[in-house]
């Protein structure tokens, strides 16, 4: 309680007992204290036990029942929206026993619930609670990361870019939404997970969403090259969805406020989960640029891109973004924003 200057125990031999031979094992593998309450605490071995204190490891109680017996407890972590909530994976390679083991309880370890069933048969070595979302956890396994959504009933791999290694430890540095993970390789790599956060169960029950992008910072030299050598400034904007299935579907963008002006429109392919395509910024649609152009004289705006033979590029402004086919809807906006100057 004092920085470290001195220690007590405070606690027993929580472990069953300790097993020699030639990999001995009896050893508390995670603990955690919860974020909402001092002195919450969970603890797990590597011989399958579960302890939690609730007064700061004055005393202890076993909450292993209902929890797969003498598995290796690779992580715990408590929850920091629910105080009685508490995650625990299990590991069970020692025993040739590869499959995936991740629970929940809700109430202090008295009753566990199996979640993310969906993961592939590789033992799991962290799970992480997201600080944001809290329908959203990260589980690493020893072939990669899984996203896990809607109570863990849904669950996603999120290994774009990233080898098949074992990922041995998760952490999110909460001011730039990164994720950062740690691999039996002694490599690390990081990931946004900004787009993922956004995934909240009122977005994600439905079968398609489109998720708002950020605002993008409008470039007056977009079609415009610096020189002779270098190709044209285009923009590049993600346009991020979220679908329950692969669809293949028609997009379109119309001014805000201007619900028949056609500025552009496309077929597009969406991938199951998360996934991006790019729109170009491109006014594509002939009738739609005229009207547009016409407008944006009549109210005196600036023309940035005047020459007819020239791309149109979206200016300064919101649009709406348009995704559907024959059974489906969606909609958000895209706003395009003046460039400050110094900026």
């Amino acid at each position: 309680m004092d920085q470290g200057a001195h220690f007590e125990p405070i606690s027993g031999d929580l472990t069953q007992g300790g097993r020699p031979g030639d990999v001995p094992y009896g050893t508390l593998t995670s603990i955690d204290e919860s974020p909402l309450v001092f002195g919450l605490l969970y603890c797990g071995s590597d011989d399958g036990l579960v302890h939690i204190s609730r007064d700061g490891g004055f005393s202890w109680r076993r909450i292993t029942d209902g929890l797969p017996t003498d598995l290796w407890v690779s992580r715990i972590q408590a929850s920091r929206f629910h105080e009685g909530r508490v995650y625990v994976s299990l590991n069970g390679y020692r025993w040739d026993h590869f499959d995936a083991y991740v629970f929940r309880s809700e109430d202090y370890g008295h009753t566990w619930t199996r979640i993310a069933t969906d993961l592939p048969g590789e033992p799991v070595n962290v799970i992480r609670e997201d600080p944001v979302n809290e329908d959203l956890l990260y589980i690493g396994t020893d072939h990669g990361v899984y996203l896990a959504l809607h109570d863990g009933r849904t669950v996603m791999p999120f290994d774009r870019d990233l080898p098949r290694v074992p990922v041995h430890d998760l952490v999110i540095q909460e001011p730039t939404s990164t994720l950062v993970l740690g691999t039996h390789g002694r490599s690390f790599f990081k990931a946004d997970v900004s787009l993922v956060q956004k995934l909240k169960p009122e977005l994600t029950n439905q079968e398609l969403v489109l998720l708002p992008p950020d605002p993008v910072r409008f470039q007056s030299n977009w079609g415009k090259k610096g020189n002779a050598w270098r190709e044209p400034t285009k923009p590049e904007i993600p346009i991020w969805t979220f679908s329950t299935e692969p669809r293949k579907l028609n997009w379109s963008i119309y001014p805000q406020n201007e619900g028949k002006m056609l500025l552009a429109h496309g077929e597009v392919e969406v991938g199951q989960g998360l996934s991006a395509w790019i729109f170009d910024g491109v006014i594509t649609e002939e009738k739609g640029k005229i009207r547009w152009l016409q407008k944006q004289l009549k109210e005196g705006e600036v023309i940035h891109a005047p020459n007819a033979n020239e791309p149109h590029y979206l200016i300064p402004g919101k649009y709406r973004i348009l995704m559907e086919n024959d059974q489906i809807n969606t909609e958000t906006i895209l706003e395009i924003v003046e460039k400050k100057r110094g900026n």
